[in-house]
């Protein structure tokens, strides 16, 4: 049996162990709360600081989805384990297909620029004068008349869809539905405690995100949206829709596309159904997408929707299921203290086998998964230490489990996923 030996731990992670004197703060029952506490205490210091602040934010929001079934040090001592054992463990091998410059170009540029719709959907900075639409025209670079009315906070609250706006962009002859994401990752993890629900699309049931699944239902039957995509496709003949979204706004434009589509024609087309005006083009862009849909509606939707997730971007792997497997291995570890505790002492002595512990977690992960939907791209750092962007082709296995990794909550900002973009070379 392999074991990791301290030196190795220690430049994996960048830290010291501290005295071996932790082993023996650990008795091998855990059994109350002080001793608990000391656990959570002795593993941060095997946590390099940007994942235990990481893990500090995720587990207070875990603790709001289950009140009282765990405490913050259970959470926070699965957590920990968890991003430890990743950290000593063999890398999965993610299956991603290499940029193709004929192939993947348009899509990167159509990235490029849909990207801006994403961030004007955000809204105006308070400080900045003007009218939303104003700002809007001038983030996008469109003339105003082009921009419809921003549908804001005020009029969203206390309904089940998102801030948006629609505009018309005749350079890629298209009309836009853009939609608000979020910028904290509670935000993005929209309603955690929300089962799956099914929907029917084209005569075949598939599992989407609850509360997502709300929020799209509300923007398609909202009259006024309706009425101004209407519009805009009947005034301007062949203009394709584009339904777009960064974040939580991702994850919902993902839901959306599908519930405004006709059934995929025999090439695999898409195109608008009644709800709006009837064969045109429909495509749906998600910057760094919330989980929202199982992996047979990813697979049905691929030659409609792109998603694009930026390096170590932890969001698109967090869905009900993944929540659900932190909280089996949490509870695991507060009824198995012996077995936490054997783990606290391996890495105190510098002697552990993460691979077993790791096979271990993932026998405990059995809840279902939700994914990016549609083809899922990633912008990634490459042997040379440059960003390269590729296709997912496993895309369950890659964003089926959680990764705790330098920039998992960083790399969600639409900022630094657009400063990602910008440094990608020879897209054209």
């Amino acid at each position: 049996m392999a074991f990791v030996h301290r030196t190795l731990t220690r430049s994996l992670f960048g830290f010291g162990f501290g005295s071996a004197a932790i082993a023996t703060t650990i008795s091998s029952a855990i059994d109350t709360p002080a001793a608990r506490e000391a656990t959570v205490a002795a593993l941060s210091r095997f946590l390099p600081p940007h994942v235990g602040d990481a893990v500090t934010e995720l587990t207070q929001i875990l603790h709001r989805a289950f009140p009282g079934d765990l405490t913050i040090t259970d959470i926070t001592a699965a957590l920990s384990v968890m991003a430890i054992m990743q950290g000593l463990s063999q890398k999965p091998v993610y299956q991603v297909r290499k940029f193709s410059a004929a192939e993947d170009s348009p899509i990167a540029l159509r990235f490029s620029h849909y990207m801006k719709y994403a961030m004007a959907a955000y809204g105006k900075p308070v400080e900045i004068r003007g009218s939303q639409e104003q700002w809007i025209a001038g983030v996008v670079n469109l003339v105003v008349r082009k921009v419809g009315r921003y549908v804001g906070e005020d009029e969203v609250r206390g309904k089940a869809m998102l801030e948006h706006f629609v505009a018309v962009d005749d350079k890629e002859r298209a009309v836009v539905l853009a939609l608000k994401g979020t910028a904290t990752l509670e935000g993005a993890l929209k309603d955690l405690r929300l089962v799956y629900r099914d929907v029917d699309f084209w005569g075949q049931l598939y599992q989407v995100h609850g509360g997502m699944l709300d929020s799209a239902l509300g923007l398609v039957e909202f009259p006024e949206l309706v009425a101004s995509v209407k519009k805009e496709l009947k005034a301007n003949p062949g203009y394709k829709l584009v339904v777009l979204g960064h974040s939580l706004g991702g994850g919902v434009a993902g839901l959306v596309a599908p519930l405004l589509a006709a059934e995929p024609t025999r090439d695999g087309r898409f195109v608008t159904n009644a709800r709006t005006i009837p064969g045109r083009v429909i495509e749906c862009y998600g910057f760094e997408p919330a989980a929202s849909v199982d992996e047979e509606l990813r697979q049905k939707t691929k030659t409609m929707t792109y998603s694009l997730v930026n390096k170590n971007d932890i969001v698109p792997a967090l869905s009900h299921g993944a929540v659900h497997d932190f909280k089996a291995l949490a509870l695991y570890l507060k009824q198995n203290t012996p077995y936490l505790a054997g783990i606290v002492d391996g890495l105190s002595k510098g002697k552990l086998n993460p691979e077993e512990h790791m096979a271990k977690f993932r026998s405990l992960a059995t809840n279902k998964k939700l994914v990016p939907p549609g083809r899922v791209w990633v912008i990634d750092t490459n042997v040379k230490g440059k960003l390269e962007i590729g296709e997912v082709l496993n895309v369950n296995q890659r964003f089926g489990e959680a990764k705790f990794i330098l920039g998992m909550l960083t790399h969600h900002k639409l900022g630094d996923c657009v400063d990602s973009m910008a440094a990608l070379e020879g897209l054209e």
